[in-house]
Formats: C-alpha cells, structure tokens, sequence
C-alpha cells in the first residue's frame, strides 16, 4: 500500500512534490479542460496540463493502471532517489521544460499513430507529463532540493 503524501514530513521531498501535485489539482476533476497538451505547455498552463495528464491515465479502461496522487508521490520519490537532485538542478526549469516537451511529442505521436507503444506505454507516457509538471513546480518554487525522507531520517 503506498503510504499518503500528507504523511511524509513537511520537510521532505515526497511532501513537497504532494503538495505541489496538489495545489495542481491533480486529485480533482478535470473541469472541462479540453485544450491540447502543446497549448496548454506554449501558453505555461501547467497545472492544467498536468490535471488534464493525470486524468487521462486515471481514466485509463485498464483497472490495473489505476493512479492515485499518492501514487504518483511514490513513482516520483523512487525517480528522484535514482537520479538524485544534480540531473534537475543543472539545467532547472529550461531542462525541465525540455523534458516535458519530449514526453508530449511522445503522447501526441501516439494518439496519432493509434498504435501500441515499442518501449514505453501511454498511460508511463501520461505519469511522466504530471511528474515533470510537478518537478517543475518544485524547481519554481524552491522545494525541489529537499531531502527525501530516508534522508531525514538518518541520524549522524
């Protein structure tokens, strides 16, 4: 079961990006936002674009690719524990949004083509446009270099 992001310490990463999917609304409806994704990213609609992403692979006909926010918290602390802070913090928002626009050529080639996926599937494609709007979020608002909580938790 994954653990909530509201259960993390406020200082740590996890928390952090939580509360940034959060005040994205990510967790909420979609409230008829029927802009594309390329719209949505030229025009810095982010919040937007990443409640339109994560509403996509909620809605995904697969029950076993249900996606919770907590969910995504866990996908992106796993991510950030692998790559760490150095891979974002080099370029910050520039490279985030560089990352964001690939993963949206990536859905807008798929929904085009209608075909399956060779390496990575849509709904991976969707989960990955939230998470870098999260990750961008984080960048802007200074919170994107917080310790994950096993960092927290270790004592000198």
């Amino acid at each position: 079961m994954t653990t909530s992001w509201t259960e993390y310490d406020e200082a740590s990463w996890e928390y952090q990006a939580g509360k940034a999917l959060a005040q994205m609304k990510c967790d909420g409806p979609l409230k008829n936002i029927k802009t594309e994704f390329v719209d949505l990213y030229e025009s810095d609609q982010f919040d937007a674009l990443a409640r339109k992403a994560m509403h996509l692979a909620v809605s995904q006909n697969d029950p076993s690719q249900r996606w919770t926010l907590d969910d995504q918290v866990s996908l992106l602390a796993t991510k950030q524990h692998d790559y760490g802070h150095r891979n974002i913090e080099k370029f910050g928002q520039v490279g985030v949004r560089v990352r964001l626009w690939d993963k949206i050529a990536r859905y807008e080639n798929l929904m085009t083509r209608q075909g399956d996926a060779s390496h990575e599937s849509l709904f991976d494609t969707l989960v990955d446009i939230v998470g870098y709007c999260a990750i961008l979020a984080m960048v802007k608002n200074g919170t994107f270099s917080f310790p994950l909580q096993a960092e927290l938790n270790i004592e000198d």
